[in-house]
């Protein structure tokens, strides 16, 4: 039952700090920022050390090859299509997807832990299955609401191209030529889709 509670609270106590770290990240300055970006930067302070903007380097590098890894030879993955009609970055989904699968595998932790304080005794092999199962699902949700996010996006977007083409041929219909009937439809609308 300590052991329980243990683990308990080393998994809480994780889940509380990747929150605090997540919650407490530092704004990199402007010229950090660019000086990712520039090759002519220098990638080692004065002393011949690699510099924060160094290592940030070789971070983005070391990214860059294993996006290339797993990524499709130029091809974009259903993924990649859904996280751009959604305007969702990459990191930000992962991110996502890591802390709902953290909270999967803790939830039964913490339903177990609960189930041990009032003297209940369930055997270890259940609670790591649904530790397991948890996670399986929490890594799943963040994946199918992006989904169903990017259907709705681009139902969207296929209703606003639609009524706009439609302005387009009551316009050309009227006798502009596709020039102005463009432009005019397009002024109708103040959609972005």
């Amino acid at each position: 039952m300590i052991t329980d509670f243990a683990l308990l609270g080393i998994a809480v106590g994780a889940g509380l700090l990747m929150i605090a770290g997540g919650l407490a990240s530092r704004r990199a300055s402007l010229r950090a920022a660019m000086a990712m970006y520039d090759p002519a930067v220098a990638l080692t302070d004065g002393v011949g050390l690699p510099s924060q903007a160094g290592r940030r380097h070789r971070l983005v590098s070391i990214g860059q090859r294993l996006d290339g890894l797993t990524s499709t030879a130029g091809h974009s993955t259903r993924r990649d299509q859904d996280l751009a009609i959604t305007d969702r970055t990459l990191e930000g989904h992962a991110v996502l997807l890591a802390s709902a699968m953290l909270t999967g595998l803790a939830s039964p932790l913490v339903f177990f832990g609960l189930v041990a304080a009032t003297g209940l005794k369930l055997p270890l092999g259940v609670l790591i299955a649904v530790c397991i199962l948890g996670g399986l699902i929490g890594a799943a949700i963040p994946t199918l609401e992006l989904r169903r996010s990017a259907t709705r996006a681009r139902e969207r977007f296929l209703r606003a191209l639609s009524c706009w083409l439609e302005l387009v041929a009551l316009a050309q219909a009227g006798g502009m030529g596709i020039e102005g009937a463009l432009d005019a439809a397009g002024r109708i609308s103040s959609d972005p889709a």
